[in-house]
């Protein structure tokens, strides 16, 4: 039987659903090309899929389909930091998972909820994590075998990493909340939200399209303007922690405008990781009154599991009485 969810709820998960379906055959498309190209770029696509599928989940409270993901992301972590050879056991077990998550989806599509995948997600989950056991037990053997500095004949190549975020250092002293007055009213406040998140959406895109623009130069370009706008905006606001982590996009993205970073796909990540930070401050910020300035807010904690989907809103600046 259906859940029953309002009429945005609804409009959202039936948008979940499609885009859970195409990025899951992405995902499989991705995963057949390996072994033709670059296979370090195509398995951080394939990261990227799963991570879009996480964060909306964890957005909608679909609990399983996030673990499930979430396991997924791990195992292309053992190919991708810990390089690992991609063996074709590992392979069969990637598909198997896409086809569990399809099938998860479709609990979704029936019911508008995941609760009855719960013991497929569990037993997939734990395959998942045998496969990153047994891989990370032929490392440790390659590497007693191996010379001091030595890399196994199957190891995949590092991926070069831009400069390095510090959102959660750097911004935890902030206090993630935006004060009212003669000049900020609440419904100032509540539009530049949603127009963030309107470029959070834009700077996501751009982020996924990254390395497969025919200038990506540009691209980065653009992705600057964008983060540079919300920081203009949030720094008018007063919304100091937002306008931090605008701060934090924009050093990482100007070190590939000046040619210190490449433009791969450890950009491209560290794009999709910010917008995880920038939903989470704009869905999680404090909207208070002047009455209750001295209520101060304090900067969220990191959520490991994403934020709203593209075009998804939640529920909206919470305003103290």
């Amino acid at each position: 039987m259906k859940k029953h969810v309002d009429d945005d709820t609804r409009e959202i998960i039936v948008s979940f659903i499609s885009e859970g379906y195409e990025r899951l055959d992405d995902a499989e498309a991705k995963l057949e090309s390996l072994g033709t190209g670059d296979d370090v770029a195509c398995l951080n696509s394939i990261f990227r899929l799963f991570h879009s599928v996480k964060g909306s989940a964890g957005f909608l409270g679909f609990e399983n389909i996030k673990l499930l993901t979430h396991e997924a992301e791990a195992l292309l972590e053992v190919f991708l930091k810990e390089k690992a050879a991609v063996s074709q056991e590992a392979l069969d077990v990637i598909y198997q998972t896409i086809d569990a998550l399809r099938s998860m989806i479709g609990l979704v599509e029936r019911d508008y909820a995941d609760e009855e995948a719960a013991p497929v997600a569990t037993e997939r989950a734990a395959i998942l994590r045998d496969c990153m056991a047994t891989l990370r037990a032929g490392l440790r053997a390659e590497a007693g075998g191996a010379p001091q500095g030595a890399a196994g004949p199957q190891a995949a190549p590092a991926i070069p990493s831009p400069a390095p975020a510090t959102a959660a250092a750097a911004s935890s002293a902030l206090p993630n909340e935006i004060l009212l007055s003669e000049l900020v009213t609440a419904e100032m406040a509540e539009r530049f939200l949603s127009e963030s998140m309107d470029l959070v959406d834009d700077i996501e895109k751009g982020g996924m399209g990254l390395t497969t623009r025919p200038a990506p130069g540009e691209a980065v370009n653009e992705l600057f303007r964008a983060a540079h706008t919300m920081k203009g905006n949030a720094g008018f606001f007063g919304h100091a922690f937002l306008e931090r982590l605008c701060m934090e996009l924009e050093t990482i993205l100007d070190a590939a405008r000046r040619g210190a970073a490449p433009v791969n796909e450890a950009l491209a990540n560290a794009v999709i990781a910010k917008v995880d930070e920038f939903r989470h401050a704009i869905s999680t910020v404090r909207v208070l009154r002047a009455d209750g300035a001295a209520d101060g807010g304090a900067a969220p904690a990191p959520l490991p599991s994403g934020a709203p989907p593209p075009g998804c809103r939640g529920p909206g600046p919470r305003v103290a009485a």
